[in-house]
C-alpha cells in the first residue's frame, strides 16, 4: 500500500485522530460522533459515563436543582440545572444563593441548614428590634436591646420603661407617693409633679409653727400631697403649737415631761395631764444618765386596825419620789395572794412631788378615822400575820416594772391599832429593822382607844424607846 493507506476503512473524519471506530465516544459542545457509529453524544448508548454530567431538575427556575431528581448525560434536558442544593424546588426565593431572612414558618431559605434565629447569615433587615424585660412586666429597657427574629425570652418589642428592675413602674404603672419620688408611671413626672398620681397614697400633713414635728389638725389648713412642705408635719396631736409660746417646741405627744416642775401647769406630753405618768417613770428608771431609783417607797403600813373592822380600816402609805407630780393612772396594787388592782384612769390619782399618799380599803372616813384617803383599793387586804404589798406597772408592750415590795410578817414591829412606820426614806423598807411601831395617833374614840400612824404624812423617826403613847 501506498504511504498514508491502510487496510481498514470506517473513519468519520479523517482529518482527526481522535474520531475513529475504536475511539471512546465521549460528551461533547459539538455533538461530535467519535467512534464513527452514526450517533453522537446522549443519542450514543456508548457514550461513556466519565464524560456525561450530573443535571438536577429546577422546577422553580432559579438556577438550582433538587438534589432527588437528577440525570447524568451529555445535554441537560429542558428544566435541569448544572447545580443542585435547592432545598425547596417548589419556590424560587428558596435556594443556596438566597438570603436568610426572618418569617413566621422559619423556613431556611439559603439551604443551609439553619433558619432565622438559628442562621448567622439572616439579614438584620429582616430581624426585629426587641427590648430587655428584665422585671417582666411587659415593657422593655431602651437602652437594653437585641435584634431578634421571633420573641426571645426576657425581651419584649416595647422600649417606654424607664425603670426596669422594678414591675410596678412602667407606662400603665399607678403613680403614688414614695419617699424615692419614683415615676412609676414613666411620664416623667413623679409624686406632687404628677397630675396623675394616686390621691389615696396622698399624706395629710399638719401646719407646725414650732417646728417640733407635730402639727395641729385643722381642715382649714391641712395639706393632703406626697411632700412634707416647709413649715408643716406628718404628725397631729400638738397641744400647744403657738410659736411665740418658749414652751411650745418642747411640747408635744410623747415629750418628755421632765421638763417641767411639780408647780409647772403645761401639759408637754400632750397627754392630758400636768407631769409624769408612770410611762415616763419607767423612762426615767431606765435613763442611761442618772437613772431613778426608788420611785415610789412604801412607808407605813396597817394590818389589824383593831378598834376598827379591817375592810374598813386597813391601809398603807406611799411617798413619791420622783420629784415631780406624776399621774398614778395603771399602777397595780397586789398581795402575795396574786390579788391585786389597778388605779385607773378615772380615778384620777395624782401624786404631787414628794407627797404622802394614803391607800385605804374603805373611803368612810368615820369607819377608819382617816385624816387622809388618796385611793380606795378592792379585791386585796393587808394580812394580820404574814403579807405583802406590791407595787408595779405594765406598759402597752406587756412590760411589767416593779417599783417597790415590802413583805412583811407576824413578827415585824406592828401590833392591834398600831401600824408599822418605816424609820428613813432612805433605809431598805423589805428588811424588818427599819420599820418600828407608830407612836402618834391619828384617830382616838369616845372610850378613849387609839390608832397610830402618820397617815399622809411624814414618819418620826424610829428611837429605841419609842412606844405609842394614847
Amino acid at each position: 500500500a501506498s504511504d498514508g493507506y491502510v487496510a481498514v476503512a470506517g473513519d468519520c473524519n479523517d482529518g482527526d485522530s481522535a474520531i475513529n471506530p475504536d475511539a471512546d465516544e465521549i460528551c461533547d459542545d459539538a455533538d461530535t460522533d467519535e467512534d464513527c457509529d452514526g450517533v453522537a453524544d446522549d443519542a450514543d448508548d456508548d457514550t461513556t459515563e466519565e464524560s456525561k454530567t450530573t443535571f438536577y431538575l429546577d422546577s422553580d427556575m432559579d438556577t438550582f436543582g433538587d438534589d432527588e431528581t437528577s440525570e447524568t448525560v451529555c445535554d441537560a434536558s429542558d428544566g435541569y440545572v448544572a447545580v443542585a442544593g435547592d432545598c425547596n424546588d417548589g419556590d424560587s426565593a428558596i435556594n443556596p444563593d438566597a438570603d436568610e431572612i426572618c418569617d413566621d414558618a422559619d423556613t431556611d431559605e439559603d439551604c443551609d441548614g439553619n433558619a432565622d434565629d438559628a442562621d448567622d447569615d439572616t439579614t438584620d433587615e429582616s430581624k426585629t428590634t426587641y427590648y430587655a424585660d428584665s422585671d417582666m412586666d411587659t415593657f422593655g429597657d431602651p437602652d437594653t436591646s437585641e435584634l431578634f427574629c421571633d420573641p426571645a425570652t426576657g425581651f419584649v418589642t416595647d422600649n417606654n420603661d424607664c425603670d426596669d428592675a422594678r414591675d410596678d413602674i412602667n407606662p400603665e404603672g399607678t403613680e403614688v407617693c414614695d419617699a424615692d419620688n419614683a415615676d412609676e408611671d414613666c411620664d416623667g413626672d413623679a409624686d406632687d409633679a404628677d397630675d396623675s398620681v394616686d390621691a389615696e397614697t396622698y399624706i395629710t400633713y399638719y401646719i407646725d409653727d414650732d417646728g417640733d414635728g407635730f402639727g395641729v389638725d385643722d381642715s382649714l389648713t391641712n395639706l393632703a400631697q406626697c411632700d412634707e412642705p416647709s413649715g408643716y408635719a406628718d404628725a397631729a396631736g400638738d397641744c400647744n403649737d403657738d410659736a411665740t409660746d418658749t414652751d411650745a417646741a418642747d411640747t408635744y405627744p410623747g415629750a418628755d415631761e421632765t421638763f417641767g416642775t411639780a408647780t409647772d401647769e403645761v401639759d408637754f406630753d400632750c397627754d392630758g395631764s400636768v407631769g409624769w405618768d408612770l410611762d415616763d417613770v419607767v423612762a426615767a428608771m431606765s435613763a442611761s444618765t442618772d437613772p431613778l431609783e426608788d420611785p415610789f417607797i412604801i412607808t407605813e403600813f396597817m394590818p389589824n386596825p383593831g378598834i376598827f373592822a379591817d375592810e374598813d380600816a386597813e391601809w398603807f402609805e406611799v411617798y413619791n419620789n420622783t420629784g415631780e407630780q406624776v399621774d398614778l393612772t395603771g399602777l397595780e396594787i397586789s398581795d402575795d395572794d396574786s390579788d391585786s388592782d389597778t388605779i385607773a384612769s378615772s380615778a384620777a390619782v395624782i401624786a404631787s412631788a414628794d407627797s404622802y399618799l394614803v391607800f385605804a380599803r374603805s373611803d368612810d372616813t368615820s369607819a377608819n378615822g382617816l385624816p387622809q384617803i388618796d385611793y380606795t383599793f378592792s379585791g386585796i387586804s393587808l394580812g394580820n400575820g404574814t403579807d405583802e404589798i406590791v407595787l408595779s406597772y405594765t406598759d402597752s408592750d406587756s412590760t411589767t416594772t416593779e417599783f417597790d415590795d415590802v413583805a412583811y410578817t407576824s413578827s415585824w414591829p406592828w401590833d392591834v391599832d398600831i401600824a408599822a412606820s418605816l424609820n428613813a426614806l432612805t433605809d431598805d423598807n423589805s428588811l424588818d429593822t427599819s420599820w418600828c411601831e407608830a407612836v402618834d395617833s391619828y384617830f382616838t374614840d369616845t372610850s378613849g382607844d387609839s390608832i397610830f400612824g402618820t397617815p399622809g404624812a411624814a414618819n418620826p423617826s424610829c428611837t429605841t424607846d419609842s412606844d405609842p403613847v394614847e
